[in-house]
């Protein structure tokens, strides 16, 4: 009886939480080879996350109840609309498809055995406290009861929680019939950080091109901290708002990336688009990816008068990014989301008589920023002993490299891809 129950959660899962994603990047990227898999399926989820969110605000915003039939409906609607777009789009540009970038294989092998041990390794850790039991976790698993109950969006008179981290909960508590006294919260927590792990693995396979790389980076933070704050030790606590940031960030990051390296702008709208996304979800990671794409800009503007891809520095690159950000993809994505902001919904925690509650001092001690000593010893000192040997080494490499000079333009090419990646991590450090 109780596998039935957990078939039904997965199955759930698959068709509402990865299926609606999954056509969104098929309708962006109709009669192209644009992703890989492991990126498809990663990129899946935070795209439903986001298509979900705005379906249950906009039946909100029409005072249509949140009850299990209307939201079958309207997510059978929605999916066939998507289907039907990339069917006929797909139709059109079946003549001219063709792979545009180049996708390199990996050790499924490695990987595998990878995610294999740290799926074993997170679940013995969170079978000690499978059923809420954490303040945090069962704050925002009352507004998920609440939403459940009297089956429209709440009044959140709080800037402590938001909207977005409840809608998911929510719909699959509906649609399931599983009480959120269960497990199924947690398990639903530790499959968005098993998918976080991806998504990282893939954006180190990107920034590399090297698989060994990737692997290491994954059995790092996959294998050997699954544990720690801020993955499963962040799940067995019910932070619900920093585990979605865990699965935004590296996927607006990698639709950045994507787009800067191959000037594409569907790849910039999708940014956009899961940008929104986590904006509904979590205000301090929205924070934070601001002061990463800023930290990146300045990062990428640095890099150049340090190391040109050109013989002299010409802002190219910037130019490059603001065409990309002007084009026609992104600012249909822009204008709809600022509408349905506006219009539709506007999250609590900016709005007018809210914004003296969320920039007053911290009433959490954890927000309100810790010392080195502090810093080091949460993360532990091993951890901090590896990221500062990692820095070296980072500056090491841009150093070499900085007597690399263009003679050429494959050569410019090569410190133009080499400065891009460089400013992805400094700016994400």
């Amino acid at each position: 009886m109780l596998f039935l129950v957990y078939l039904k959660l997965f199955l759930t899962l698959i068709l509402v939480f990865i299926v609606p994603g999954w056509l969104i990047l098929d309708l962006f990227f109709a009669g192209r080879d644009r992703l890989s898999l492991i990126e498809k399926t990663g990129l899946s989820l935070p795209l439903s996350v986001t298509l979900i969110n705005f379906i249950v605000l906009l039946l909100g915003r029409f005072n249509v109840g949140l009850n299990a039939f209307n939201l079958y409906l309207t997510l059978i609607f929605s999916v066939g609309v998507l289907a039907l777009a990339y069917y006929f789009l797909q139709k059109k540009s079946q003549h001219n498809s063709k792979p545009v970038l180049p996708i390199k294989t990996f050790s499924r092998k490695n990987l595998i055995i990878l995610s294999l041990i740290s799926i074993l390794i997170s679940a013995r850790f969170l079978a000690l406290d499978i059923v809420p039991n954490n303040t945090d976790l069962g704050h925002h698993m009352y507004w998920v009861k609440n939403l459940e109950i009297n089956e429209k969006i709440p009044d959140y008179n709080t800037s402590d929680v938001i909207v977005g981290e409840h809608i998911a909960f929510f719909v699959l508590s509906k649609l399931t019939g599983i009480d959120i006294l269960t497990a199924f919260p947690v398990v639903f927590l530790m499959i968005i950080d098993l998918i976080s792990f991806l998504l990282i693995f893939q954006l180190a396979k990107r920034i590399s091109r090297k698989e060994s790389i990737a692997l290491i980076s994954f059995a790092f933070i996959a294998v050997l901290y699954v544990i720690a704050a801020p993955f499963m030790k962040f799940v067995s606590g019910g932070v619900v708002g920093n585990t979605f940031g865990n699965l935004f960030i590296p996927s607006v990051l990698l639709s950045l990336f994507l787009s800067f390296r191959f000037n594409e702008k569907r790849f910039l709208a999708l940014a956009i688009f899961l940008f929104v996304g986590i904006f509904y979800i979590h205000h301090l990671s929205t924070f934070l990816l601001i002061f990463i794409i800023l930290s990146l800009v300045g990062s990428q503007i640095l890099l150049e008068l340090m190391f040109p891809y050109r013989k002299r520095f010409d802002f190219r690159v910037l130019k490059r990014w603001l065409r990309l950000f002007f084009s026609k993809a992104p600012l249909i994505v822009l204008t709809i989301s600022a509408v349905f902001i506006g219009l539709i919904y506007t999250p609590h925690y900016i709005r007018h008589e809210a914004v003296e509650t969320v920039v007053q001092t911290p009433d959490k001690d954890s927000h309100r920023g810790v010392s080195l000593n502090s810093f080091t010893s949460s993360i532990g000192e091993f951890r901090t002993l590896l990221g500062i040997l990692g820095v070296v080494v980072f500056g090491w490499v841009i150093a070499r490299n900085s007597s690399l000079k263009p003679q050429n333009k494959k050569q410019g090419q090569r410190n133009l891809q080499l400065n891009l990646n460089a400013a992805l991590i400094l700016g994400w450090l």
